[in-house]
């Protein structure tokens, strides 16, 4: 699958939503435009899904999805939707009522977009415009592409500060903000802004990125011990817009960015703009854990 910045849809938006200019409409107007190229598409295919949800369309609805579709279900469990077969068969399992609600509750002027696609609630449905590889120029649509029953509203919040070492197998973000509710949408993330490593756990090996929100990032690799991750990091770069430095290239610990938490030493390049450090050391220790979010950690830190 590739993600495209201008996508094409035929369906019309509905006549009452073109008299509807409001200042909140005119910005997400101009926020889709300057990812993707232009709005319309994004905005039809928003009162279309909602209009098939509503209406109880199921074959509508299937016919919405990019296949295989990232389903998390509300333990947060993941899984793949490989076809509208399988979407059909599992329609209410997937489709429950709270995540209906979601998307009729949705205003248009409240969509919250990023250069990954748009976002209906608090990430329980992402959006975005696709095409199959080597025709991107003339065959581009508009389809769901995750939809994540975890990212609804709970009535208890996760455990603001476990311990990583005790934590199940599975994925996870901990961020240095303090979170107001259960469930922290990207776009509070981007206004908060702040330190987030979003990882994946299985024993005591952990795998992900610490990243500065909307900011730097790096991939790390190691063992937890308590609230402490020790391995190797891998940071990525690009000469023109993002160029990488050796920030310690001998037994010299160096902070990782203003937050002091990670830190990096025996660093060599092994690519073009990538650097790879031999020891890493990272204290997510006071750090609150968040809901695990719709995007997946990565699975290793290799190039």
């Amino acid at each position: 699958m590739i993600l495209l910045q201008t996508p094409a849809i035929a369906s019309p938006i509905p006549p009452a939503h073109l008299a509807q200019r409001s200042d909140a409409e005119q910005a997400v107007n101009d926020r889709l435009t300057s990812l993707f190229g232009k709005y319309e598409p994004y905005r039809d295919f928003f009162f279309q899904l909602q209009a098939a949800v509503s209406q109880g369309d199921r074959a509508e609805v299937a016919s919405l999805i990019n296949y295989p579709l990232r389903f998390s279900s509300l333990e947060g469990a993941t899984e793949q939707i490989e076809n509208s077969e399988q979407f059909l068969a599992n329609y209410d399992r997937i489709m429950t009522g709270p995540l209906r609600s979601s998307i009729a509750n949705q205003k248009y002027e409240d969509l919250f977009a990023r250069d990954q696609g748009v976002m209906i609630g608090r990430g329980e449905v992402w959006f975005s415009g696709i095409c199959a590889p080597g025709s991107c120029q003339e065959d581009v649509a508009v389809k769901v592409i995750t939809i994540s029953q975890n990212a609804l509203p709970q009535s208890v919040a996760p455990a603001a500060a476990s311990r990583v070492d005790r934590l199940p197998d599975g994925n996870y973000r901990y961020w240095n903000g303090v979170p107001n509710q259960a469930i922290v949408s990207d776009a509070e993330l981007l206004q908060r802004g702040g330190v987030l490593f979003r990882f994946r756990k299985q024993g005591n090996n952990i795998t992900g990125d610490w990243s500065y929100v909307d900011g730097e990032s790096i991939c790390l690799q190691g063992q937890v011990n308590g609230n402490t991750v020790t391995g190797i990091a891998v940071d990525r770069g690009d000469a023109d817009f993002n160029p990488v430095t050796n920030l310690s290239a001998d037994d010299t610990f160096v902070n990782f960015g203003p937050a002091a938490r990670l830190k990096l030493r025996r660093g060599q390049a092994i690519a073009r703009q990538t650097i790879r450090y031999r020891s890493a050391i990272l204290d997510l220790g006071g750090l609150n854990r968040i809901n695990a979010g719709v995007f997946a950690p990565p699975k290793s830190c290799s190039i």
